[in-house]
């Protein structure tokens, strides 16, 4: 296994950790938090991390309490990505990056970024219950799997949803 694909598979599996988190008895949960923390670490600390690793570090980050003092990190990270565009491998990538960074600035009080980063992501100003949805969603307007809903829909299936729920 290379160096990349070694490093992809630890973000990934750092990913699924931390949808897995709110699971966690609550006294365990904070060294299964540090334990992610350290394989996303990991991760990037592979050689030159490919832009899904930090795309998961930046994301995961960004969700942890203020108590764990790596907003800088997940700042740093996801800018990294914004300001990097040709590392999108494919259409709303970065789209997440955009959403956590105004996010993370409305909690430290950086107002003039905020509602840049809200409209380059394309979310409303309703929270999302989701930990990401990235690259999956290309625009608001079709969603995610838009083009797999209208096929099922031309089948007979007639009462799927438009805008299919995702909760991780």
């Amino acid at each position: 296994m290379t160096n990349e694909t070694r490093a992809i598979y630890l973000a990934a599996y750092a990913s699924l950790r931390a949808t897995y988190a709110d699971e966690v008895f609550f006294l365990k949960r904070i060294f299964w938090v540090l334990d992610t923390f350290e394989i996303l670490e990991e991760a990037s600390a592979i050689g030159a991390a490919p832009p899904l690793v930090t795309w998961a570090l930046g994301i995961i980050y960004a969700q942890v309490p203020a108590i764990f003092g790596i907003q800088d990190e997940a700042i740093k990270a996801l800018t990294w990505l914004t300001k990097n565009p040709k590392t999108e491998p494919t259409p709303g990538f970065h789209r997440e990056a955009y959403r956590y960074l105004g996010e993370l600035h409305a909690d430290l009080g950086n107002t003039k970024f905020v509602e840049t980063y809200k409209k380059k992501s394309g979310y409303s100003a309703t929270p999302l219950k989701t930990l990401f949805m990235g690259w999956f969603s290309t625009s608001k307007e079709k969603g995610l799997f838009s083009r797999q809903l209208r096929r099922l829909r031309r089948m007979g299936f007639r009462r799927l949803p438009r805008q299919p729920q995702l909760v991780f």
